[in-house]
């Protein structure tokens, strides 16, 4: 049962369905522990922490990374150590400590190459796009670091993954000071997202374009993204697309 229940979970994270993840995770939990099955009672642990992001509950969320490090220990660096990481360094960004979480996630990427991680494609993914928005986030001479990873997404040829290398060049377009390239690759973003049923990431791009746009029109985007936010639990718009669309300078509000 607990292949296809994870499965489901990536399938509801990608498609933004955080109400449905969030309203599924307590049994799962629940039911784990009941198996004692530790792999799948962290990998719904690591799902909850992460989702907890989106509500401001940043203190459980960090403390939830913590636990999985400790209670799943382990040789080496492990995927779950990647999630785990994953959490602590979003909860970085989230307090506006930008910065401490590019460091954390520096400090412990040699370990992530050591690993082998990085030749499964979805954890690749996960991880570059991870590596590229805290680079954004950051600040600083990251032209290089983003486009290297735009490109890896260029060469998987998905839509989902289409999107994210959209994204990540619009950021770098704005900023260049590119409002209107920047624009016209948040528009392809969001349209590559609509083609992988991503609506809630597309809102991110929605977003973003609206806040460049600006005017009656821009406010019109920003009002009907922040409308998808909302349904989806996600408690400050602001804060959350810093971790998911990080790099628009002025227009990150």
């Amino acid at each position: 049962w607990d292949v296809a229940q994870m499965g489901a979970m990536r399938a509801l994270e990608e498609l933004g369905r955080a109400d449905e993840i969030q309203r599924r995770l307590p049994g799962l939990i629940d039911q784990a522990l009941s198996l004692e099955d530790l792999y799948a009672e962290v990998t719904f642990r690591l799902y909850d922490g992460f989702w907890r992001i989106a509500r401001g509950d940043i203190e459980q969320a960090r403390a939830t990374a913590r636990w999985v490090v400790e209670r799943w220990g382990g040789a080496g660096f492990q995927l779950q150590h990647l999630y785990a990481l994953r959490i602590e360094a979003c909860c970085d960004v989230y307090e506006r400590a930008q910065r401490t979480g590019w460091n954390r996630l520096e400090e412990a990427w040699p370990a992530i190459r050591r690993s082998g991680l990085l030749a499964h494609l979805m954890l690749r993914s996960d991880a570059l796009a991870l590596r590229a928005r805290l680079a954004l986030a950051a600040g600083g001479d990251v032209e290089r670091e983003v486009e290297g990873a735009a490109r890896s997404f260029d060469r998987m040829q998905r839509p989902d993954a289409i999107a994210s290398a959209c994204m990540l060049r619009a950021a770098l377009s704005s900023r260049r000071g590119d409002r209107a390239g920047a624009v016209a690759r948040l528009a392809r973003a969001e349209a590559s997202y609509a083609k992988a049923s991503m609506a809630l990431h597309g809102s991110y791009a929605r977003r973003r374009r609206g806040e460049l746009v600006g005017g009656d029109e821009g406010d019109a985007l920003v009002w009907e993204a922040d409308r998808a936010l909302d349904a989806a639990g996600i408690k400050s718009p602001d804060r959350w697309l810093e971790l998911h669309a990080p790099g628009f300078g002025a227009a990150a509000v």
